[in-house]
């Protein structure tokens, strides 16, 4: 058998030689070429990352740019990571927290599969501050946790990060009440605030806040108190990009121990003034959880006192609650609001019984709490039940919910019914990808407009249908038409253009508005497309 195969090759050595010489050659062309383009991509990425500007008028082309980019072949670990984490600020600059979520996530296990633990723990560390603003300590103390355990990331990481991830661990122990914990974390910040040599300054007035924030939780109200004024109009807000950090690390935890601290001793209108101070920042920046924890905070101080105060405090609670509780959790909140309304009507009948009038405060604040606590832990649940996976906007049988709620009630809404023209044309064209990205479009554009009173649905297909609770049907018009001139102006590739078609109805002119509205939908399209059809156009 081996003198028959060496005969063989003595015949074909030339032939064999030959192939494997191709073969080599093919292989290094193959990775020459994976290279250069990877060099290629890198250039790309980085022009376009420099050019960001995260402003909300170019945000729509950019993350459009951003995620193209993601879908090209042979990107590496380091540059998925890099394109995800811009996708996520722009997302969380869109106030749409489960997209950015997802992209964090996804930006934090592509650099640590690239091997750059630095980069993934500062993924990390904002993804857990986001969490911390919107009061989800358990879910950012585990990732913060779980990314200083690994020891890569302990060995990599510069003082200057480790200084963050150490202050961001401090803030949501003091947070929870976890007193010992959280003074640990504070030695460590310190250690690291003095390493990394980085305005110092700043960094321990933001930790004494913190420690502030311990001592009272400990209920050492004058220390407290003592350690908050060394630090006391150290650094002011003014309004320009530099300044929005000062107010988020330092600004914003120093109004919300202080009022705390006024309240304790009994100071509520002094309490009241910062709180107002702290509500229109909150307001800047849409952290409405935040507000509205700050009150039922001083609430229950007032309550614990007796004091008169709790009755100011809880209305101006009651005055934020719509805010954080929109129409996305509109079935729970309903239920809730009911309950709610049927203790006001109590209170006003007993407007003179003390007892009963605290026993509503109470009551109303208690139902607040669990509404606060059951919309954080539901959250996930609702979204795979009720969000469309592709375009992020509610799905059909969230629309049935609601719409059948506005009925019962007996609700004033309009109905706007959007279909993509020539849709099925573009899927055969451009193939479904295209067709996707065209439906994440529409989508974003009419998700520009979602409030307490306007939700956008996936009605079905190429289909979506709006609803919006407003008195006038000239409100649900003018939405439409803004929203059919949104989609008209997005840019596409190769030339493509896109339109809608529109079709509009009210309540109090038929009982059946999404019929009616699907009706002036196809009128739309019979008479041209890229139109909006409303009341008297299609008798």
């Amino acid at each position: 058998m081996i003198r028959e195969f060496i005969a063989y090759y003595k015949k074909q050595r030339v032939f064999i030689l030959t192939g494997c010489i191709v073969i080599l050659l093919g292989v290094v062309i193959y990775t020459i070429g994976i290279s250069s383009h990877r060099k290629n991509l890198d250039k790309e990425i980085y022009n376009t990352i420099s050019q960001l500007t995260f402003s909300e008028t170019a945000r729509d082309e950019e993350l459009k740019k951003l995620h193209m980019l993601s879908k090209k072949r042979y990107l590496t670990s380091e540059q998925k990571g890099i394109l995800f984490e811009n996708i996520s600020v722009i997302y969380m600059l869109e106030n749409d927290s489960s997209m950015y979520i997802f992209n964090s996530g996804y930006a934090i296990y592509q650099y640590e599969k690239a091997g750059l633990y630095e980069k993934e723990m500062l993924v990390g560390i904002n993804l857990a501050k986001y969490l911390v603003e919107r009061y989800e300590f358990g879910l950012s103390k585990e990732i913060i946790l779980s990314i200083m355990n690994e020891e890569n990331i302990i060995k990599q990481s510069n003082s200057e990060v480790m200084r963050k991830a150490y202050m961001t661990l401090a803030d949501i122990y003091s947070k929870t009440g976890e007193t010992k914990k959280a003074f640990s974390a504070c030695k460590k910040a310190e250690y690291y605030i003095l390493q990394s040599k980085k305005a110092q300054d700043f960094y321990k007035a933001c930790l004494t806040v913190i420690k502030a924030r311990i001592y009272m939780q400990n209920g050492q109200y004058k220390k407290a108190e003592k350690i908050l004024n060394k630090v006391r109009e150290k650094y002011y807000y003014t309004n320009d990009d530099d300044s929005k950090y000062i107010l988020i690390e330092y600004l914003l935890p120093f109004l919300e121990v202080d009022a705390k601290l006024k309240a304790y001793d009994n100071k509520y209108d002094e309490a009241i003034k910062i709180s107002d101070q702290y509500t229109a920042f909150c307001d800047q920046f849409s952290y409405n959880v935040m507000k509205l924890k700050l009150i039922v905070s001083l609430t229950e101080i007032a309550k614990a006192n007796d004091s008169p105060s709790f009755k100011k405090f809880s209305r101006k609670a009651w005055k934020l609650y719509p805010e954080v509780v929109d129409e996305s959790n509109f079935n729970y909140a309903s239920n809730m609001l009911d309950s709610v309304e049927k203790l006001i009507d109590e209170l006003i009948t007993h407007e003179n019984d003390k007892k009963m009038k605290q026993h509503f405060l109470f009551s109303v604040m208690g139902l607040l709490f669990l509404i606060f606590i059951a919309i954080g832990r539901c959250n996930k649940v609702w979204k795979e039940s009720c969000i469309d996976h592709l375009t992020g906007v509610c799905n059909r049988k969230l629309m049935m919910r609601i719409y059948e709620q506005y009925d019962r009630k007996k609700k004033k809404y309009g109905c706007i019914m959007i279909d993509v023209d020539n849709f099925k044309s573009v899927n055969d064209l451009y193939g479904h990808q295209q067709g996707d990205e065209i439906l994440i479009g529409v989508a974003r554009i009419a998700k520009r407009y979602n409030s307490k009173n306007i939700t956008v649905f996936r009605y079905g297909g190429e289909e979506f249908l709006i609803l919006y609770r407003t008195e006038k049907y000239e409100n649900v018009v003018k939405l439409a038409e803004k929203i059919r001139e949104g989609v008209e102006k997005l840019d596409w590739e190769d030339e493509l253009k896109v339109t809608i078609s529109v079709g509009t109805s009210f309540s109090m002119e038929t009982d059946y508005p999404i019929k009616l509205a699907d009706k002036r939908l196809y009128y739309s399209k019979l008479h041209g497309k890229n139109c909006v059809t409303t009341k008297g156009e299609n008798n």
